[in-house]
């Protein structure tokens, strides 16, 4: 009787954590070439390609720009997926690393909202667009995405469910032995 009690809660068990997801953190970094800004040759597209699959329920973004320097942009445009969100209108900074976070005061408020991201794939292409009609000296030398997302469910190995299948064909063979005895 132990031995039927211990089987079956560990089918139980074993049907019930699958499926189970939470959120979990990503973090994704592209580094460019540094290369300034040129305002002749905008816009500047940066593109990160990630190909891991999950349910984004947070994104932030993050710039580092070269130090000693200065950074001046007109647009900073992050789209993926057919959606685009402006990040910053007349960017004008010192080298330094700046957080574009849609929940965290104090962090560089974007002039659209980052949620725009939540609820979709993580997985295809990012690109990051920088449009400068002015003077540029400093250079992008990293930028990052980061947040947390629902990773993708992996299925079951077929395995699992041959196991679970001959456990209770055992178990039923069992049956009738004990029956027939």
């Amino acid at each position: 009787m132990k031995i039927k009690t211990y089987i079956f809660s560990l089918l139980v068990s074993l049907c019930l954590t699958v499926g189970i997801a939470s959120a979990a953190p990503f973090s994704y970094s592209f580094a460019p070439l540094p290369q300034p800004l040129d305002p002749d040759t905008t816009p500047q597209i940066l593109e990160m390609t990630i190909s891991e699959h999950g349910t984004i329920t947070d994104i932030d973004v993050s710039l580092a720009i070269s130090d000693p320097g200065h950074f001046f942009s007109e647009i900073i445009d992050l789209s993926h997926g057919g959606q685009t969100v402006t990040l910053m209108e007349t960017f004008n900074a010192p080298g330094g690393i700046y957080v574009f976070d849609d929940d965290m005061p104090g962090q560089e408020p974007a002039v659209g909202t980052l949620s725009a991201f939540d609820g979709m794939d993580i997985n295809g292409v990012w690109t990051l667009t920088l449009v400068s009609t002015g003077y540029t000296y400093g250079d992008i030398h990293e930028w990052t995405i980061m947040g947390d997302m629902i990773p993708s469910q992996v299925p079951v190995p077929a395995a699992l469910w041959l196991f679970g299948s001959a456990l209770l064909g055992f178990i039923g063979l069992r049956k009738k032995v004990s029956k027939s005895a």
